[in-house]
């Protein structure tokens, strides 16, 4: 796994920045003190881990009120992803985005992290001089003990546990100790059961006051069951006394219904169904009556608007002229662009023009003709211009370096003739040299071709030799085949006989003409020789004259013929000249041409022209333009006339008024008119479509009103009466008789309120004077009820207090109260030690374990870094065991303990134990490894030794090195280094 990126939205001093980390070697982040190393430290944990909240708020940044960020990690078998977490947001949680976009939670980056929490992180993979500090303020009597821990777990923290566990277990029980909590908690519970035993005497008088306490409640509880029973029946002549009023009440509302018919025929809820049918009448009746008035009002409108109609066929003129609105819209609108575009087009014209600067006007540029080879023409001979006057310079350049060479030549040619010997006495050295060169070369031929005829005579007699055994060869041979012809009678033996015979006579003929010829050759090989002869130095001076004598002769050739070449070129410039003479000429002419055509050229100069040709094409074109515009608005006028004509003759000639209003005006009024006809029609209309929907309604309203008025018939038929008035009569009927059901009904209920006996409900012979003395005679024996009562009651609380006075003193039960309370906080604390005690046992078990399965390999690569680091003073480190402290061996098998170790040799120890546990746990979780200035200590020889393990830690796993010092920096490339 590896860190990729990291962008900070808010963390401490880092607000709104990026950083990017290197897949390759060692990161190192340099910065000076409170340059926000450790915040960055920080906040890659952050993200990795997450952070409490009161922590997270240390960390706010103070500019900016989000904290948080982003981190992109690359792992091997899921390929980079981002996590994400903010402040505030899902309380802090992680959010998680893979490259194919999905998103996962923080269970899913704790599972990626292999369950590796931040404890654990920091205790393997992360460690800074703040760890190194700690570990130099420990006791010399517990180093060997952290030294183990760090090499099981990369942290102290199994040395603080277990010295907490110690001094926990201590503090709670010591078989012989007086001060642990066991210890006097035994201590005090021994002497509350010696206590216990003498206050049980007190408990015998304790249980006899409590039977006495139950007897008088019992007695209490006999008492209120009969005032209770007295206040019931008390209750009961009260209510007696109460309904008597409503039995009254009672007796004359049964007097008033007897008075009543008792049968009176009336619809049901007949007067509310009444009242409803003549609400709902009413408003139908005066709706029909107003609907009847709207009808006329209508028909009265369509007479007048009708009378106020122009002609139709006048009417379907002003639609037609209207039509002409929209274009004469257009046209104007038209007429505005394009009268803005000419006024755009002529100011461009004239400061285009004035911009040139060249004499022309408007006029001119109107008539000025631009045909399409002009441009063309233009750049030729610009180009002509340019190629003649670059060519006239180098003619010139030419001419002067031609004239030079040749003036040089012929310097050169005299001052080498006037270098020359005499001719005649080279000739004479010549001849001298000549004979005797020949003469020395007749001797050494004389030399060879006595050596030839020496070698001769013996290859002369090799070859007679070599001829004689060919001859005498052929003649066995031949004898052979004859021998052989004879006796196989055969013809092909015969034939080679002879031809054997003959090959060894013609060799041998051969052999005889060859060996005659040479000899004749070798023999007339007679060479004469001369007696001119040369001293050697008079033979050196004569050659060296010879050949300063050619050597000046060939320079003086080359010359000649350097002088013959810059003639030729003499004669080519010459050449050259003529044709740039008539080539100009020939320029002048189109130049002249060109300025006959257009004047204004005269003032401009030729390497200008393609670019004056561009700046008139487009003035030409823009001067186009403003005449097609020109066009175009003056067709625009005569369609703008065309309408004005045809809206004069709307209205006839005769109207002066209409014909003096411009072309708005009338089409203005001409909407007016086709407004005002078509509104008048529309309101014409409306108003049929009205009377149309009034006749409905008043069928409508009709058709509502028979069903009510046949039911207001029928309520008459069932109430029996014929009309209104009678209605109304024998509704009050009704409703009185109603009314006083009501009140008996509410009588019935109050009544069955007070009695439970339907027989006692009508029963009213009671006399209120008893009535009102035998509740006088309950009271008072509820009075003398109550005062027993409260007399028991004083006794009870005599009794009762008794007690609580043996309760609350140091009685039997207090004591045993507390032995029991004592017990169970003994119970607690043995709880207690015991969890320790155990806690304490698997800490150890746990020690073993790590010890068997992790701690060999690191001991191992700590030996290799501790050598190292030491420059090999030291071959072995060896861990407690068997009752040993941690201990080393140096190269001459000296032994110190931990505690005999210098300072800075115990560093390196421990950092040699945390780069073997990072390394060795590496392996199985594959997490960057971050260190802070963690070797902030270390002279420049140790910083060094740690570097090169750094980089070698690097190039298996990513590290991230936070630093403040220059000479650590030095020590690892330049391109992985951060500045921050």
């Amino acid at each position: 796994m590896k860190f990729i990126s990291a962008t900070i939205n808010g963390f401490g001093k880092w607000v709104d920045e990026s950083f990017d980390f290197y897949n390759e070697g060692v990161n190192c982040l340099y910065g000076q003190n409170e340059s926000g190393k450790s915040t960055l430290h920080l906040f890659i944990l952050y993200m990795l881990f997450g952070m409490p909240p009161k922590q997270r708020n240390f960390y706010r940044p103070k500019t900016s009120g989000a904290l948080g960020g982003r981190l992109t990690i690359e792992a091997k078998h899921i390929g980079r992803f981002t996590i994400e977490r903010f402040d505030g947001v899902r309380n802090g949680s992680a959010l998680c985005y893979t490259e194919d976009g999905s998103q996962y939670d923080e269970e899913w980056l704790t599972e990626t992290l292999q369950g590796i929490s931040y404890a654990t992180y920091q205790s393997i993979f992360s460690f800074s001089a703040n760890d190194l500090n700690d570990f130099r303020n420990m006791k010399e009597d517990d180093l060997g003990e952290v030294l183990l821990g760090i090499g099981l777990t990369g942290s102290t923290a199994i040395h603080s546990v277990e010295k907490m566990l110690d001094n926990k277990i201590s503090e709670l029980f010591k078989p012989y100790g007086k001060k642990p909590l066991i210890n006097q908690e035994l201590d005090q519970l021994a002497l509350l059961h010696k206590e216990v035993r003498q206050s049980a005497s007190e408990e015998k008088i304790y249980q006899n006051k409590n039977l006495e306490s139950d007897k008088l409640s019992q007695d209490i509880r006999t008492m209120e069951e009969q005032a209770k029973q007295l206040y019931n029946e008390r209750l009961e002549m009260e209510r007696k006394q109460q309904a008597l009023p409503v039995m009254k009440q009672y007796s004359e509302l049964r007097e008033k219904l007897g008075e009543l018919p008792n049968s009176l025929p009336f619809p049901e809820d007949g007067l509310t169904r009444y009242e409803k049918l003549k609400s709902e009448i009413l408003p139908l009746r005066s709706e029909f009556s107003f609907l009847v008035a709207n009808e006329k009002t209508y028909e009265n409108r369509i007479t007048l608007l009708q009378e106020q109609l122009p002609a139709e066929e006048r009417y379907k003129e002003a639609v037609q002229l209207l039509k002409l609105k929209d274009d004469y819209t257009s046209f104007v609108r038209e007429k505005e662009n394009w009268q803005s575009q000419l006024n755009k087009l002529q100011n461009r014209l004239k400061m285009e023009i004035n911009q040139l600067n060249i004499g022309i006007s408007m006029e001119d540029v109107e008539r000025l003709h631009l045909p399409f080879h002009t441009e063309k023409n233009w750049n030729q001979i610009k180009i002509s211009s340019g190629d003649l006057e670059k060519e006239s310079l180098q003619l010139q350049q030419e001419q002067k370096e031609l004239t030079n060479q040749r003036m040089y030549t012929m310097n050169q040619i005299g001052e080498l003739e006037d270098q020359l010997p005499d001719p005649h006495h080279v000739s004479r050295i010549k001849e001298k040299l000549r004979l005797a060169t020949e003469n020395e070369l007749i001797k050494r031929l004389s030399m060879q071709s006595a050596k030839k005829k020496i070698k001769w005579e013996e290859e002369r007699k090799k070859k007679e030799k070599y001829a004689s055994l060919g001859l005498w060869g052929s003649i066995i041979v031949a004898l052979i085949l004859g021998l052989v012809a004879m006796l196989a009678d055969s013809s092909i033996f015969y034939v080679g006989t002879i031809t054997f015979l003959i090959i060894g006579l013609l060799q041998r003929v051969l052999l005889h003409r060859y060996l005659d010829g040479m000899e004749k050759i070798i023999g007339t090989e007679e060479i004469q020789t001369t007696n001119i002869a040369i001293e050697d130095e008079e033979r050196k001076e004569a050659e060296n004259l010879l050949a300063s004598y050619e050597s000046t002769k060939k320079d003086i050739a080359a010359l000649e013929e350097t002088l013959k070449s810059i003639k030729l070129k003499l004669m080519k410039w010459n050449e050259k000249n003529k044709i740039h003479i008539d080539a100009y000429h020939v320029l002048e002419g189109r130049i002249k041409q060109q300025i006959d055509l257009y004047p204004f050229l005269l003032h401009v100069e030729i390497d200008y022209w393609p670019e004056l040709y561009h700046n008139l094409k487009h003035i030409v074109t823009l001067s186009q333009e403003a005449l097609e515009t020109k066009e175009n608005i003056k067709l625009l006028e005569e369609k703008k006339e065309k309408i004005q004509l045809e809206l004069n003759q709307f209205s006839g000639t005769e109207n002066r008024e209409w014909t003096q209003k411009n072309i708005q005006e009338q089409l203005r009024e001409l909407e007016l008119f086709t407004t005002d006809y078509n509104s008048n029609l529309e309101k014409i209309k409306q108003y049929r479509q009205q009377i149309r929907e009034n006749t409905e309604q008043q069928l409508a309203v009709k058709e509502k009103l028979n069903p009510y008025e046949t039911e207001i018939r029928q309520l008459y038929e069932v109430a029996q009466v014929d009309t209104e008035d009678s209605y109304y009569f024998k509704a009050r009927q009704v409703q009185e008789k109603l009314e006083l059901e009501k009140k008996k009904t509410t009588l019935v209920r109050q009544l069955n309120n007070f009695f439970d006996d339907q027989e006692e409900k009508h029963n009213v012979d009671w006399q209120e004077e008893e009535l009102a003395s035998r509740a006088q005679q309950i009271k008072t024996e509820e009075i003398e009820l109550q005062k027993n009562v409260e007399k028991k009651r004083q006794e009870l609380a005599n009794i009762r207090a008794e007690i609580l006075q043996m309760e609350t003193s140091e009685t039997h039960s207090y004591k045993l109260h507390q032995f029991e309370m004592k017990k169970d906080r003994l119970n607690e604390l043995a709880k207690e030690w015991a969890v320790l005690k155990t806690a304490k046992e698997m800490l150890s078990e746990t020690k073993r374990n790590y010890r068997d399965t992790y701690l060999s390999k690191v001991i191992q690569q700590t030996i290799y870094y501790f050598g190292f680091l030491t420059d090999g003073r030291y071959k072995s480190v060896h861990p407690p065991g068997d009752g040993q402290a941690f201990y080393v061996v140096t190269h001459d098998d000296i032994h110190f303990d931990v505690s005999e170790l210098s300072k800075g040799t115990v560093d390196q120890l421990y950092i040699s134990l945390r780069f073997a546990v990072s390394e060795v746990m590496s392996n199985e979780f594959k997490l960057p490894i971050i260190m802070d200035d963690a070797f902030i200590h270390f002279d420049t020889e140790r910083a060094e030794r740690i570097s090169e393990i750094i980089k070698n830690i690097a190039s298996k796993h990513q590290v991230l090195l936070f630093t403040c010092k220059k000479n650590v920096v030095e020590f690892f490339e330049n391109d992985n280094i951060i500045r921050l």
